[in-house]
């Protein structure tokens, strides 16, 4: 009996699987494609795509180029404030500085609580740098020291400002006898001026240049070619100190 059920289930699949028939996806999906209509109706879609997609780069690529042109145009006034302003700093300080054209500062002087400022320094100038006739009390306009007092002891410089202008030169003029002294005079200068002599100095000691001093504030440098330069920013400085491209 049981052998006799298993030979019908066996005569029944038999007959079902026969009866269904396979489906072919690769030759069903050749035969698709080996319709050209079908091939259009794949193609349409995508292309509209496409096609939006162009017009979406194109847009971009427009906005792109204008905003690179907008920036053109920013960099060159950009360019063109900075050398406003350059040139504004360089009046700015060159007003700055004619206004200390009747100023001096006076280094080395002892400093002491209760000081009478105007008498020692007076005093100083006339002894060292035999002033003929002697420096009086009406050829100084105002004097006084810089800044707050030290931590470290040195004495403050002295601001001395002249009456006028020909009393200052007198006295810078014999500046240089205060030499084997404690003293020494220098004059007034802009923060920028200061900042640029500081480094025409160190590029003195540095061997770059064979000299360095001021004159009515410029700052004035001389070249290991023997050649003077007035010097307005560091990168003037940085120009004389630049050694010669070697020739070949």
């Amino acid at each position: 009996m049981s052998n006799e059920r298993s030979s019908r289930s066996r005569d029944k699949k038999s007959t079902q699987s026969s009866a269904s028939p396979t489906f072919d996806f690769q030759a069903e999906l050749k035969k698709f494609f080996a319709d050209p209509e079908n091939i259009r109706e794949l193609q349409r879609p995508l292309m509209e795509e496409i096609q939006k997609l162009k017009m979406v780069v194109t847009e971009k690529d427009e906005k792109i180029a204008l905003l690179e042109k907008e920036c053109d145009g920013l960099n060159e006034r950009c360019q063109t404030l900075d050398h406003a302003i350059v040139n504004l700093q360089g009046k700015c300080d060159e007003l700055e500085q004619y206004t200390r054209r009747n100023s001096l500062r006076l280094s080395g002087v002892t400093e002491k609580d209760g000081e009478d400022c105007y008498d020692n320094t007076l005093s100083i100038l006339n002894k060292h740098l035999s002033l003929s006739p002697p420096l009086a009390l009406d050829d100084i306009d105002r004097l006084h020291r810089t800044g707050r007092t030290r931590t470290d002891g040195k004495p403050r410089q002295i601001i001395i400002k002249f009456t006028r202008y020909t009393q200052r030169q007198r006295v810078m003029e014999r500046g240089r006898y205060f030499k084997n002294t404690p003293f020494y005079l220098n004059e007034d200068l802009t923060k920028h001026r200061n900042q640029l002599l500081f480094h025409a100095r160190k590029a003195k000691r540095d061997k770059l240049i064979r000299d360095c001093w001021t004159t009515d504030g410029r700052i004035m440098v001389k070249g290991l070619d023997e050649k003077r330069h007035q010097i307005f920013r560091l990168t003037d400085l940085q120009m004389i100190t630049m050694p010669p491209e070697s020739g070949h």
